[in-house]
């Protein structure tokens, strides 16, 4: 909301958790939950294949490692031959998974923007002149866009962060339960860091969302009634009142901009140096004779993966949040209960003779028009 100052008021938080979008979200999904879950499955089994290439690489490097001319290369070729399958079935299942999956982020999408303009159309025009209606075609928008949002995040990163973060884990386990012990501490450690940069992060993301739909209702409104404002000349003060909440929400784009990089920039020098710590260590039991050499070229590979699933699942956490606050206030446009309006005309007597008005009163929002008009129409 603004106020008279044209300065934006905190609107109070949304009544609108995990758990109301977890239930939300079913509903949008349930007209197609065979291709979600048939999705769901190729891309699963493609992340969990996808496993194999560093794990082969790290064999192939023993091999070469020990190699002597004129031994024979069936291990290495056997190795070579499982990647190429592999790979194989990885891009097939994941392109079919992502052409599923847009598909449904999309439709979900769209049965949002349906479902809400035919529960508008529902609702009382008393209602309806709380806010204007472009503040609730914004609300609209940016919830179709959050379901998109989540529907798309769910396939394209929690899927590979989490088949990435559990799968590699058991691997280094086998190897050395320290290594595997440390990696856990680092996903753990680095995820919290990551939520807390991004409880700051998040909260200047609804500021943003609030500004954005009063910028959107402002310019909606004043395209509305074009020809009022040209009719009474006042175009220039309404493009200046137009700049100044743009201006303002430049400015709250700014600071979300500065709150994201700064988190990106510090978890990122994080993972350089608990990277370099565990390259040590395992450079440290190479020496020893405790690993191979192939040991340390897997897990240069799978911790750059391990690096990129934590930080999808950071991203989740963040898009969570900005989304469910935007999912939310479309969902509270949804459960507004439709009141029965008075409506409609009554027929007039034919030989009427006078209409009487009195006392009639009217405001516009908060808004006085007419108070206590009283009039008297006498039939010529």
């Amino acid at each position: 909301m603004v106020d008279d100052k044209n300065n934006v008021k905190d609107e109070p938080p949304i009544d609108y958790g995990f758990a109301d979008l977890a239930k939300d979200i079913r509903i949008f999904l349930k007209p197609y939950y065979l291709k979600f879950f048939l999705s769901t499955l190729l891309r699963f089994s493609g992340e969990i294949v996808w496993l194999y290439p560093a794990w082969a690489l790290g064999q192939m490097t023993d091999f070469l490692t020990g190699y002597s001319a004129g031994q024979p290369m069936t291990y290495f070729w056997q190795l070579m031959g499982v990647w190429a399958a592999v790979a194989v079935y990885y891009f097939i299942s994941r392109e079919l998974s992502k052409y599923y999956s847009l598909e449904i982020a999309e439709r979900t999408a769209l049965d949002a923007r349906i479902m809400s303009m035919r529960h508008l159309f529902a609702l009382d025009l008393a209602w309806h002149e709380k806010e204007n209606s472009g503040n609730k075609m914004k609300r609209i928008d940016n919830g179709a866009d959050g379901l998109n949002q989540i529907v798309r995040t769910y396939f394209e990163n929690l899927i590979e962060a989490s088949v990435s973060i559990v799968g590699v884990v058991l691997i280094l386990f086998s190897l050395d339960w320290k290594l595997s012990v440390g990696l856990w501490v680092f996903i753990l450690s680095y995820y919290s860091l990551s939520y807390l940069f991004t409880r700051r992060a998040s909260a200047q993301a609804r500021l943003v969302h609030q500004r954005e739909e009063e910028v959107e209702g402002e310019s909606f409104e004043s395209l509305s009634n074009i020809q009022t404002i040209k009719a009474m000349g006042i175009g220039n003060s309404v493009s200046v009142r137009l700049s100044k909440s743009i201006e303002g929400l430049m400015a709250e784009i700014k600071k979300r901009i500065i709150y994201f990089r700064a988190r990106e920039a510090f978890l990122n020098n994080y993972a350089i140096v608990v990277r370099l710590v565990a390259i040590a260590y395992i450079g440290y039991g190479i020496y020893q004779g405790r690993f191979e050499v192939g040991v340390l070229v897997m897990f240069y590979a799978y911790f750059d993966r391990i690096v990129r699933a934590t930080m999808e699942m950071s991203t989740i956490t963040n898009t969570l949040f900005i989304q469910t606050v935007a999912v939310g206030r479309m969902m509270d446009i949804l459960k507004v209960e439709p009141t029965i309006e008075v409506s409609g005309k009554k027929p007039m007597k034919s030989d009427w003779k006078v209409i009487k008005v009195k006392n009639l009163s009217f405001s516009y929002k908060d808004r006085l028009v007419l108070k206590n008009v009283s009039f008297v129409i006498g039939r010529c």
